[in-house]
């Protein structure tokens, strides 16, 4: 289960990182979960994000993840 906000928001982009799957919608949230048991580790909004047309895989050291929203960097801990 993910928080969807609405019927017009949609997941935009979902990727594996080593034992996590980031997920990002197009209302501009961005969802960590663990890949193993599938249990939501973390959410983090990316600004007032309304049309995320345009969303950007993230990237990730060991103890970061990096998220771009418009003309905005995020950095968030990993875990």
């Amino acid at each position: 289960y993910l928080p969807i906000e609405g019927t017009r928001d949609a997941i935009t982009q979902a990727q594996t990182i080593d034992d996590q799957v980031f997920v990002q919608t197009r209302a501009g949230l961005l969802v960590a979960v663990d890949a193993n048991t599938g249990r939501i580790q973390w959410a983090a909004r990316l600004g007032e994000v309304t049309n995320a047309a345009n969303a950007y895989p993230v990237a990730a050291n060991s103890r970061f993840v990096f998220a771009a929203a418009v003309t905005k960097l995020y950095a968030f801990y990993r875990y």
